[in-house]
């Protein structure tokens, strides 16, 4: 081989190993970044579903012990207000002898020892020995009396009063109220023996008690019939003037009258 291309084949050579040892030696260059698109966060993609967390296991609830429920207690309810109604010493009276001044029965409370009392017989307050000049009458309720309490007076089995008179509170005792009576249907009934109804009314008029009085005249001798002698009077009946069906003549009365009637 010519020394000319010798020549030019050795140059060729070692331009072309420095080439390969330059690039040997030389950085390689970066790689190209490829578009990966952005990571899904919840401000730029609301829809985004995030990975489920892990959830706590629910905690067992105690089972409450069989303890025993207490009892509804009974609410107190308030006493029902008391009726108005007699006390322990309830209705009495007494009455002062004739010959016993009035103004000695104005404390009913204090009756003088010349009183003579009541009783209670067969369920009626019963006084004894009349005539007098005054009886005292008085009331001892439960509680303290209302005012304008009244007190009537009847007939047996009558409808209309023959007496009214208010009931007058006793000082010092709220409970009690008392009426002094004068009447002669009371003091001096023209009768051995008579009954009256007591009833007590309040300022309404309604009936609060109703109490049987019997009224008895002083003890008697009989006439000679066998009857009391007249209770105004005091005298007995002359025999010429009993007629056959009167008591003592003899006969039972009729069941008519001799003129039919």
């Amino acid at each position: 081989m010519p020394n000319k291309a010798k020549r030019s084949l050795s140059l060729y050579s070692v331009v072309l190993a420095g080439i390969i040892l330059f690039t040997a030696c030389s950085p390689a260059s970066p790689a190209q970044p490829t578009d990966i698109a952005p990571a899904a966060t919840l401000e730029q993609n609301p829809t985004a579903i995030l990975p489920p967390t892990a959830t706590t296991a629910p905690t067992s609830t105690p089972v409450p012990t069989d303890t025993p429920t207490p009892l509804p207690t009974a609410t107190p309810q308030p006493s029902a207000t008391l009726q108005l109604g007699l006390g322990q010493d309830g209705f009495s009276g007494w009455c002062l002898p004739e010959n016993v001044l009035v103004s000695a029965g104005s404390d009913p409370l204090n009756p003088p020892a010349a009183a003579q009392k009541s009783e209670i017989i067969d369920n009626a307050l019963d006084i004894r020995n009349m005539p007098f000049s005054i009886c005292n009458f008085m009331y001892t309720f439960n509680q303290p009396a209302p005012t304008g309490l009244k007190l009537e007076i009847y007939d047996l089995n009558q409808k209309t009063p023959w007496w009214t008179t208010d009931l007058v509170p006793v000082n010092g005792q709220p409970n009690m109220v008392y009426t002094p009576l004068r009447h002669t249907y009371i003091v001096n009934p023209p009768l051995w023996n008579v009954g009256y109804e007591f009833v007590v009314r309040d300022a309404n008029g309604a009936e609060l008690q109703r109490n049987l009085v019997n009224l008895h005249r002083w003890a008697t001798g009989l006439c000679w019939q066998g009857t009391y002698p007249d209770p105004i009077t005091l005298y007995c009946p002359l025999q010429q003037d009993l007629h056959p069906w009167d008591p003592g003549y003899g006969k039972k009365l009729p069941t008519v009258t001799p003129d039919g009637n």
